[in-house]
């Protein structure tokens, strides 16, 4: 890469968010309804991603032992972290402007400490060649601050090309201190201290979490003669703020739901076509962890499984045949209104009612095997050819009328 096109790299470090906020020291607060860390990954670093959430290292948010964790339903800021970069990759007339170092605060023995960092420590090559191991620390390693402004574009975009999104930055609390996301935390989810110690649980699917969500939110407002007017002792200003707070998570349910099903029918598309060439394919632990928490059935499984939408509703079928009164056939009637609309939801109904059209299917080719009935066996086995094979097998070439033998074996 040229020095040219370094420079135009540096565009990343112009002010990118979704908010009109021109700080980009301010904290960016961002949040995630779903999980998408499967459980194997969990139990691996338990101490990091047990609680289940997002995991992008590239970022740095402010829970302690949680670089880069962004945890289910938790009001995550972002906060300034030093970039590291090859002074070799920076082009020479704006190398001024990287720092060589930078001081950070760790915890050593329960206490405080401050920390330079200066590079990395590394084997001195030309002592190594002279057969002398000494170790050096390196001089071409610069740092830049990089702003929370900076990283709340990259936090809110999908994991993937095709990965699940639903990260979304709260506009509300842009600036807010540690108390106030706090106070927020606890409103959308008054049991959050007994959730974090796992004494309590959040809701276990994306819908139940918006009917939870909105919820919280008609818990502002009182119905009255006049119309709803917001609860005693909670200001307009900071009501209309959490009203704000609970549409940007709203838009992320919707957001992880619509991309996560995405994901999932990409997995399983994958998995048929590998099907089709019998080669050997399992779903993703990704798509498999997504479908309980989207509620979401499988094509497949709607159309194989003994337990779909079908078999129930002919359970109610023969139920009603067996002399089913008023109550049944309503039971009936909504079964089939469930099972048109999970088929339309699946691809398989259109909305106006009708089937959808399969691919075409190839052809039957008929059979060039003569079909042989049992009383024609023995008249069709004595006009085969019979003459030994090179295996010493018998040809069993059928032969016309008036051949002795067929072309390939003579008789001479």
């Amino acid at each position: 890469m040229s020095y040219a096109q370094m420079a135009t790299a540096e565009v990343i470090d112009e002010p990118v968010s979704n908010t009109r906020d021109e700080n980009l020291a301010a904290t960016r607060v961002i949040w995630y309804p779903g999980d998408d860390i499967p459980p194997h990954e969990k139990h691996e670093m338990s101490n990091v991603k047990g609680f289940g959430g997002r995991y992008m290292p590239q970022l740095r948010t402010l829970p302690k032992n949680s670089k880069g964790m962004i945890y289910r339903c938790k009001f995550t800021a972002l906060t300034t972290r030093m970039r590291p970069e090859a002074l070799a990759m920076i082009p020479p007339d704006v190398r001024d402007y990287w720092d060589k170092s930078y001081e950070q605060t760790t915890v050593v023995d329960g206490q405080a400490v401050k920390q330079t960092i200066t590079g990395f420590m590394g084997s001195d090559l030309l002592a190594a060649k002279e057969g002398r191991f000494v170790s050096r620390r390196s001089s071409h390693i610069a740092y830049r601050k990089r702003f929370p402004g900076h990283d709340v574009r990259m936090a809110i975009q999908r994991s993937m090309p095709n990965g699940v999104g639903g990260v979304v930055e709260i506009e509300a609390l842009v600036g807010s201190t540690e108390q106030e996301r706090q106070a927020v935390q606890n409103f959308f989810f008054p049991e959050w201290a007994e959730i974090e110690i796992g004494l309590a649980s959040l809701p276990d699917t994306s819908d139940e979490l918006e009917a939870h969500i909105k919820r919280r939110l008609s818990s502002l407002k009182t119905k009255t003669e006049r119309g709803y007017v917001y609860n005693d002792g909670l200001s307009v200003e900071y009501a209309k703020k959490l009203e704000s707070i609970g549409a940007d998570m709203l838009k992320a349910c919707e957001e992880y739901k619509r991309t996560g099903v995405q994901v999932i029918e990409k997995d399983e598309n994958a998995f048929k076509s590998a099907s089709k060439v019998d080669e050997a394919y399992t779903h993703s632990p990704i798509s498999e962890h997504l479908l309980p928490q989207l509620k979401y059935r499988r094509k497949s499984e709607l159309i194989t499984d003994s337990s779909s939408a079908v078999d129930r509703l002919a359970d109610i079928m023969l139920k009603k045949e067996a002399g089913g009164d008023a109550v049944k056939l309503k039971e009936l009637e909504i079964a089939e209104r469930q099972l048109f609309l999970e088929e339309v939801k699946l691809g398989i109904r259109n909305p106006d009612g009708s089937m959808k059209t399969p691919n075409a299917a190839t052809p039957d080719v008929p059979s060039t095997s003569p079909v042989i009935a049992d009383d024609e066996e023995t008249e069709i086995q004595s006009r085969l050819c019979g003459q030994p094979k090179a295996n010493n097998e018998p040809c069993k070439r059928v032969l016309k009328p008036g051949e002795m033998s067929c072309f390939q074996h003579p008789i001479e």
